[in-house]
């Protein structure tokens, strides 16, 4: 299986050791983890590389990111472009948090700040609708999360299969082909503590304590690459 990850975002000096490099390191050891059979190739999408034979590769992959969707930066807008693309291609995409949000601005929806604030630590999702990819099955799955940003208006033919009360879109699908997950299953919980500290003035002492408590919660990081590999799988069977 071969992922093109389009990286949006490089992790910040201070954190590297935290995380073992940038994220295309993180993704990689995150998915050697539990699926070594993944290739992955990066490409930097803030410097507008993207690959130029969409056919090598089985789906593509969306980083999280410090920027937001609806900021006026101009590799922000190439990626939408790009998501478009892929969607009128009926590639097979996954947004992870700031990719989870791309497709949906870029296909119709909209994305906002939350009224709510930060959403830090690690949150439960409800699941709302189960698929057949969904393998092993779960009524809900922990996993953490670093943002402000949330999906407010779906795109046309979306279809939400996990969120709770903070949270609604915390998963959904576009058509058979794209996926959004808002959290971050490639986060480890000390690379998600070291930025709560490092935001500390920005989130607010109170939200990072409550969100410190709950990293004794384990994520359901194995059980969402199934999730994901089998989201894959499905789209390689239809070509």
């Amino acid at each position: 299986m071969r992922i093109a990850l389009l990286q949006c975002d490089h992790v910040a000096p201070q954190f590297r050791e935290v995380t073992g490099g940038d994220y295309d390191d993180v993704f990689r050891n995150y998915l050697k983890q539990y699926a070594p059979q993944v290739v992955l190739e990066p490409f930097d999408a803030t410097l507008e590389n993207y690959p130029s034979d969409l056919e090598k590769y089985d789906a593509f992959l969306s980083t999280g990111s410090r920027f937001s969707v609806y900021d006026d930066e101009g590799w922000v807008k190439t990626l939408e472009q790009f998501v478009q693309e892929l969607y009128a291609q009926k590639r097979t995409f996954i947004g992870i948090c700031f990719g989870h949000q791309m497709m949906a601005q870029a296909l119709g929806g909209k994305v906002a700040k939350s009224p709510k604030g930060w959403g830090v630590g690690v949150h439960t999702f409800e699941i709302e609708a189960k698929e057949s990819w969904m393998q092993p099955p779960l009524d809900a799955f922990k996993i953490l999360m670093s943002c402000q940003d949330q999906v407010e208006v779906l795109p046309e033919g979306s279809k939400v299969l996990a969120g709770s009360d903070f949270c609604p879109v915390g998963m959904y699908r576009v058509g058979e082909h794209f996926l959004g997950v808002q959290g971050h299953p490639e986060f480890s919980t000390s690379y998600a503590e070291a930025l709560m500290d490092d935001r500390l003035e920005r989130i607010g002492e109170a939200a990072v304590a409550k969100a410190k408590a709950s990293l004794s919660k384990t994520p359901h990081q194995k059980e969402l690459t199934h999730w994901l590999l089998q989201f894959i799988e499905l789209g390689m069977a239809r070509k």
